[in-house]
């Protein structure tokens, strides 16, 4: 090996080991502003003191696991009805159609609360089948249905996840 090859051996190491620093710090710096760019948003402001009752929580899921309702809930394409509605299909426990319920749906977003719609009423169309009319429809994306459902003195609350297609 001749002299000036090592030479060059020598000086080359603390460039490449500076320039890995200096990538390093990029990348850290470069995630850091997108962290703060992209703030994440809650659906409630209020989410701890929300959250902080636990029993009750707990005792309206039991509930409404005790009425035995099962419900499904899907957006109907605009093309179809000619108007933003949203389907929901409950059952009884025993898989035959659930009749004559009261109730509301609210739809969040957990990813934007500025695309929540309030809650709003059911409208009955037969066989288990209700609709609810939206002033607007959904965006594409994932939601969370917030469903109360009442019958007599029967009561279900409940989350439901759906995914709307564009």
């Amino acid at each position: 090996m001749n002299m000036k090859t090592l030479l060059n051996a020598e000086r080359a190491w603390p460039l490449g080991l500076a320039t890995v620093f200096v990538v390093f710090v990029a990348i850290n710096i470069a995630f850091v502003t997108l962290a703060f760019q992209n703030r994440p948003q809650l659906v409630s402001e209020n989410y701890y003191a929300e959250g902080y009752n636990l029993r009750e929580i707990a005792e309206k899921q039991a509930a409404g696991e005790a009425s035995g309702w099962n419900v499904s809930v899907r957006p109907l394409p605009v093309e179809q009805a000619d108007m933003p509605l949203v389907e929901l299909t409950v059952t009884e426990a025993d898989g035959t159609p659930a009749d004559s319920l009261a109730g509301e749906v609210g739809f969040y977003r957990p990813s934007d609360k500025r695309l929540d719609v309030a809650p709003l009423p059911i409208q009955f169309v037969g066989s288990g089948r209700y609709l609810v009319f939206l002033p607007q429809p959904l965006a594409h994306g994932a939601w969370e249905a917030y469903v109360e459902l009442k019958r007599d003195r029967r009561i279900l609350e409940k989350r439901v996840n759906l995914f709307v297609e564009k």
